[in-house]
């Protein structure tokens, strides 16, 4: 979006070495067990031309996981549905799928600097 001028990401948690090396698990278990479904649901054979146009954040939304408020979770799901002709195919889908898993790197390897 060209209005936007830049963003700052904020890290609700210092990472997860920190809070292991701490003793707290800082990502709640059933969490991880909807994550781990959601991604599942994008690596089915049989629907590989839809799991091309969709990402962990769609499948998230589409299994009911997110809580909205002021939108019913119909509207939320059309509004997240691709274009009429948006890419697809196998590679579409493995640079999707590459993508999720780069971004859950991201957040797991994530960690606040050491204080100097």
């Amino acid at each position: 979006d060209p209005r936007v001028a830049g963003a700052v990401l904020l890290a609700p948690m210092p990472g997860l070495g920190p809070c292991v090396k701490a003793g707290v698990w800082p990502f709640p278990l059933l969490g991880i067990a909807a994550l781990l479904v959601c991604a599942a649901s994008l690596c089915n054979p049989f629907a590989l031309v839809a799991a091309s146009k969709s990402d962990l954040n769609r499948a998230w939304l589409f299994h009911g996981l997110e809580p909205l408020r002021g939108v019913s979770l119909d509207a939320a799901r059309r509004a997240a549905m691709p274009r009429e002709g948006a890419p697809g195919g196998i590679c579409v889908w493995i640079r999707r799928r590459l993508g999720d898993v780069a971004a859950l790197m991201a957040v797991m390897r994530h960690s606040m600097p050491e204080k100097a």
